[in-house]
């Protein structure tokens, strides 16, 4: 248990460090930049169980647009998820939504709904391309994405 909290640590300091560096090129941003990174620790903690209810609510809401309507699944598929209101309220809230999104996924030991739209939510935010040759993603649940980014992360970070 100690080396995956110190794994999560570890790597979670390096995403910082990636989205510093993609995100502010000179050096006084850089300063700035992780000052405000100090002073949003709390508020990336604060974070957490908002979206883990907007997250939780719109799983909610989906199963049970399903039990009213099954054909609901065959004519707008989970597209209709990505498209809700609360599943763009968690997209605006931007990078400090990252650290939060990443934690429920990487916590969890489950990859189904929730985890999934976590990941996407996570994915959209981050700005990396896992997509195929054919446009399709390159992850199939959320734990692949898990690989699929911390491999992106560690390719920057060198």
């Amino acid at each position: 248990m100690y080396e995956k909290v110190f794994y999560f640590n570890e790597l979670f300091n390096i995403i910082c460090d990636v989205f510093l560096a993609r995100n502010n090129s000179t050096e006084n941003a850089q300063s700035k930049m992780a000052k405000n990174l100090e002073e949003t620790k709390q508020l990336e903690l604060d974070l957490l169980p908002v979206e883990n209810h907007e997250m939780q609510a719109l799983v909610e809401e989906a199963i049970k647009e399903e039990q009213e309507n099954p054909e609901i699944v065959l004519s707008e598929g989970f597209v209709r998820i990505f498209k809700s209101e609360r599943y763009n309220r968690v997209l605006e809230i931007g990078n400090p939504a990252m650290k939060p999104l990443y934690w429920i996924i990487y916590k969890s030991p489950n990859a189904g709904m929730y985890e999934c739209i976590c990941a996407m939510a996570l994915y959209e935010l981050s700005g990396y391309d896992f997509l195929n040759e054919d446009g399709s993603l390159s992850w199939t649940n959320s734990k692949e994405f898990v690989e699929r980014f911390n491999e992106k992360i560690l390719t920057e970070r060198k």
